[in-house]
């Protein structure tokens, strides 16, 4: 189901999009009031993601995305490659092993760290996904480690697992396929109903379904076709590409007055959501 858009949700979402990245407070406002989103409720949420250094403020008193939130930045924006993220799987696994020195609430960040990498927990505190990614074990550590802000653990290939159970069940594979299914058809039906709708109901439905999609696509485990129905995926990804340059003009005819690097629908995707900022 689409999710609902909230101050926090709204406020990260238009400045994670935003060219350049600074907004000031009038465009968040103004944003706002069309998801009848109050004033108040903005600006008190701004206070909050100042405070807990999600987003700055600069010297003229625009917003921006703050740097402690840029290491997903790239591997979010990675959703536009498609399947060019994965390489051939060679039937071999990643798996990254906590350190017992770890304490609760540092392996909980490596662990949500780990999962927004695909990786699912196999056992106590090993945790694994296909070796797969194109990016190499070296670059996925430096990733996981950016976004935990933790490096005590230990990420190893793996020829193959022993064990009673099958690891692919670890994944939801057919809720993940009706997922790509559902985002597709809400797609295709907002494209055939947007000619008939006004300007302020296309910017909140293409914000809302778009982003959702984007979401989807960023944080996709990005399992091998050994695994799931990647065809699935594949065309829910020229889908939203196909959905952003169709939405594009009506988000720079609502804001005439500024740019942004692209239409509503890329969201890329909720970063509270990915960053677990509550």
């Amino acid at each position: 189901m689409p999710h609902s858009v909230t101050a926090k949700s709204l406020i990260l979402d238009l400045l994670r999009t935003s060219k350049p990245s600074a907004l000031p407070v009038r465009l968040l406002v103004d944003t706002a009031a069309i998801f009848e989103i109050s004033e108040n409720a903005l600006r008190v949420n701004l206070n909050r993601l100042i405070k807990r250094d999600a987003i700055a403020q600069d010297s003229r008193g625009y917003y921006q995305v703050s740097e402690t939130t840029s290491p997903l930045r790239n591997w979010v924006s990675g959703w536009r490659d498609g399947e060019k993220r994965i390489r051939p799987w060679n039937s071999q696994w990643l798996s990254l092993q906590l350190s017992s020195a770890l304490k609760a609430k540092a392996g909980e960040q490596l662990q949500r760290a780990a999962y927004r990498f695909g990786f699912r927990q196999f056992w106590d505190s090993c945790w694994i996904r296909p070796d797969n990614l194109r990016v190499n074990s070296r670059e996925l550590r430096l990733l996981i480690s950016q976004l935990s802000g933790k490096d005590d653990f230990l990420l190893t290939e793996v020829a193959h697992f022993e064990c009673q159970h099958d690891p692919a069940e670890l994944w939801p594979i057919t809720s993940l396929e009706q997922e790509y299914q559902a985002q597709t058809n809400r797609l295709n039906t907002s494209l055939e109903n947007l000619e008939t709708v006004d300007l302020a109901t296309k910017f909140r439905e293409s914000f809302i379904l778009g982003g959702d999609c984007i979401h989807t696509l960023a944080i996709d485990p990005l399992l091998p076709p050994e695994m799931i129905n990647t065809d699935l995926r594949d065309n829910l990804t020229e889908l939203m590409h196909r959905y952003d340059r169709v939405c594009r003009p009506f988000w720079q005819e609502l804001f005439s007055h500024y740019k942004f690097s692209h239409s509503p629908a890329h969201l890329e995707p909720q970063l509270n959501q990915l960053l677990a900022i509550s």
